[in-house]
């Protein structure tokens, strides 16, 4: 399987509202987004556990705030 598309996903981080379209319909985002995928990567999207990937998204910002800030 490749990597998803680094865009794809900076704006996922960056966009909850963006985030949750692409884990509750990652095939209905993907086709309005334009995004070209392979079925594996929709494969993988579609598992996600979505309260997960908000936690591991928040602890990034959180750290990222931390050594910005100090």
């Amino acid at each position: 399987m490749d990597q998803l598309p680094p865009e794809l996903i900076g704006r996922a981080v960056q966009d909850p509202e963006f985030r949750r379209r692409l884990l509750t319909d990652p095939r209905g985002l993907v086709a309005a987004e334009g995004y070209d995928l392979d079925d594996d990567q929709l494969e993988a999207l579609s598992n996600l556990d979505a309260d997960r990937v908000d936690d591991a998204i928040d602890a990034l910002i959180g750290d990222l705030d931390d050594a910005k800030w100090g």
